[in-house]
């Protein structure tokens, strides 16, 4: 059976609080009702499976956990015999994981400095147990780095598994740099991050138009092979080729058949991935 990827930002709100995360992933409004959910998921499940393709889920946020009953969404996705990713914060609740753990196939966990050591070794030990994939990162923040740094090393040694250590950017925008120092860059294995050896953001514009693909007027399978949304707007790729409107809308529409390319070049590696044709 071909599968169909969505990339499923399902609100852009976060009560964490987070010193270092951007308002863009924490400042939206409230997840709507979770039947709204229900009936825009049963009807992506419908649609895909009339085209005879398995969905391949990926969900974010904010964070999925700030919807108390988001499980009854993955509970549908995997009956449906979807294979589901799900990135978050762990929640705060250990009862949370029993209604969740059985429907993730695989977790990206992301360890912050305000969360309870314990319930994160309860999830990871819960994962490990079951057999399932994972993995685990901790943002290092510059003006507590070692402290940061220290907690990735406990977790790396208690577990014996590899635990990312995350770079944080200004305002979570790469082009608008970072307050580490060279000694911290290269602790963090970042080398390249090093302000001698980056590149402009008009060198790095210029480097992505030379070295990418141009699918320009080619048939292109997004918003069938793929499938975007962010807080309810829905897009068939990272580029803007196909612009498909809300979720939330009633007389909402999934595409069936391939789009022309109105892009001037692929500068997306996932992009780059969609089947293309004349």
């Amino acid at each position: 059976m071909l599968e169909t990827k969505i990339h499923w930002q399902v609100s852009d709100y976060c009560t964490a609080g987070c010193t270092y995360c951007p308002k863009t992933y924490w400042g939206g409004e409230k997840p709507r009702d979770i039947l709204e959910y229900v009936r825009v998921t049963k009807k992506m499940i419908d649609h895909y499976t009339s085209l005879n393709r398995r969905i391949i889920w990926y969900f974010t946020g904010g964070d999925p956990l700030e919807m108390f009953d988001f499980p009854m969404v993955l509970k549908m996705c995997k009956e449906a015999n979807g294979d589901i990713t799900i990135d978050t914060n762990g929640g705060k609740l250990w009862i949370d994981w029993w209604a969740i753990e059985p429907h993730v196939d695989y977790l990206n966990l992301t360890y912050h400095y305000w969360q309870n050591p314990n319930l994160i070794k309860f999830i990871l030990q819960t994962f490990i147990t079951k057999g399932k994939s994972f993995s685990i990162t901790v943002p290092i923040r510059p003006d507590f780095f070692e402290k940061d740094f220290q907690r990735a090393e406990l977790i790396e040694q208690e577990f014996s598994i590899p635990v990312g250590k995350q770079v944080l950017f200004n305002l979570g925008d790469s082009n608008l740099g970072f307050d580490y120092t060279e000694e911290q860059l290269t602790k963090l294995g970042r080398p390249d991050l090093i302000p001698s050896k980056t590149m402009t953001y008009h060198e790095r514009l210029n480097e992505t138009v030379i070295d990418h693909p141009v699918f320009t007027g080619k048939l292109c399978n997004a918003g069938i092979e793929t499938l975007k949304i962010n807080n309810g707007w829905v897009r068939g790729s990272d580029c803007d080729s196909l612009i498909l409107g809300k979720i939330w809308d009633e007389n909402f529409e999934l595409p069936s058949q391939p789009h022309r390319c109105r892009i001037m070049y692929c500068g997306s590696g996932a992009d780059q991935q969609i089947t293309k044709f004349d």
